[in-house]
């Protein structure tokens, strides 16, 4: 029997729909691994070939639309429901984000820094391997940089103007990039607000511009992505819009695009420069608040228990995944491609497994550590 809920808390509802999966990919976004070892050969096309197709479609298609969409929805909850600029409005939201961005983002980090070095003593203790390695992974740890932008990727695909675009940076736990540019972002939301009321959908078009073009100085915490996904969702909210129910009535406008980009965004894989695959995942980002909205139209209904592990899902599955793939290699093998696809499944299936349990063991157990390493999620 479908639940019923009201019509205004329908986009609220598909909202907390998108979360679980939203996290679901962002592990996806890291199983990559060593599937970058493995080329689709279309002339040949062997086990190995579907394995390298898969990886692509899930690791870096699909997935790359999970962080952009966090975003949106960040900057529509910010907004939401603020008619006019009010300081003490503003700072209260920054008294709260304190607790659920700052903390959490610190603790997390901090916690990632001396996951290695934990494991590398316990090989000491238990295995008697030497010291010398875990005194030097100590010693060459970057401290500060490992808050900030000590991991960094990319850099090697062309601009508009023919350059090559900025790289990426995160801090050492790197899924927490996006942490680190939303309060980035957040800090800004005074500049942001009087750019929408002064420029509306104008400004939104330009940030659109510079995100799709790739043109963007290389600023460690702030990016063209997260900037303009955030004022988006922003946008929506200022002019007093329900972003879902908007979004919806257009639903097919990005649906046909999203599904013929698809599989040309998959086959372009690694070889496009800017423009092709952003657009995709714009596209990417508008089907996925209309498919969300459309479930819970259709009855669907937020599980408590996986939204309630979101986080945890996004926060701990990088400290668990390699070890998760080292079992299951162990455990299948990978002298093949259905191995190799066998063992990307079990090893993301596990690692949700286990943050959903130990979600479920912070707030039955430590519901005290829980506004500490979730923000009270």
């Amino acid at each position: 029997m479908k639940k019923k809920i009201d019509e205004r808390n329908l986009t609220s509802e598909a909202i907390d729909l998108l979360r679980f999966p939203l996290a679901v990919l962002v592990v996806f976004v890291h199983a990559y691994g060593s599937a970058g070892n493995y080329m689709v050969d279309y002339n040949n096309f062997s086990s190995t070939s579907l394995y390298a197709l898969i990886t692509i479609i899930f690791s870096h298609v699909i997935s790359h639309i999970a962080v952009p969409t966090f975003f949106t929805i960040s900057g529509y909850l910010f907004y939401k429901k603020l008619e006019q600029w009010n300081w003490t409005i503003w700072k209260q939201k920054m008294r709260n984000r304190w607790h659920t961005l700052v903390v959490p983002y610190f603790l997390w980090c901090f916690l990632f820094m001396i996951w290695i070095p934990i494991q590398k003593l316990a090989g000491v203790v238990v295995k008697g391997k030497p010291i010398d390695g875990f005194i030097e992974y100590i010693h060459n740890i970057p401290w500060l940089h490992g808050f900030w932008d000590s991991s960094v990727w990319g850099g090697t695909t062309i601009n508009w103007l023919g350059e090559y675009a900025a790289h990426n940076t995160g801090p050492m736990l790197v899924p927490f990039w996006f942490l680190r540019d939303l309060m980035v972002v957040v800090l800004l939301t005074p500049i942001i607000y009087w750019l929408l009321k002064k420029l509306g959908g104008y400004f939104v078009a330009m940030m659109a511009l510079f995100y799709i073009s790739g043109i963007w100085p290389d600023i460690h915490g702030l990016r063209s992505t997260s900037l303009f996904f955030f004022s988006f969702g922003a946008w929506f909210s200022l002019q007093g819009k329900d972003i879902c129910q908007t979004l919806f009535t257009h639903r097919w406008k990005f649906y046909i695009p999203f599904l013929i980009l698809l599989p040309i965004i998959t086959y372009m894989d690694e070889k496009q420069t800017y423009g092709g695959k952003s657009v995709f995942i714009i596209f990417g980002v508008l089907s996925y608040f209309c498919f969300s909205f459309y479930l819970v139209k259709q009855g669907m209904r937020k599980s408590r228990t996986l939204v309630g592990s979101c986080f945890i899902v996004y926060a701990f599955h990088n400290f668990i995944l390699a070890k998760a793939g080292s079992l299951f290699t162990k455990l299948i093998g990978d002298s093949n491609g259905f191995q190799l696809i066998a063992v990307y499944i079990c090893k993301v299936a596990l690692v949700i497994g286990i943050c959903i349990l130990l979600s479920e063991c912070i707030n039955r157990y430590l519901p005290r550590l829980k506004r500490y390493l979730t923000g009270g999620r």
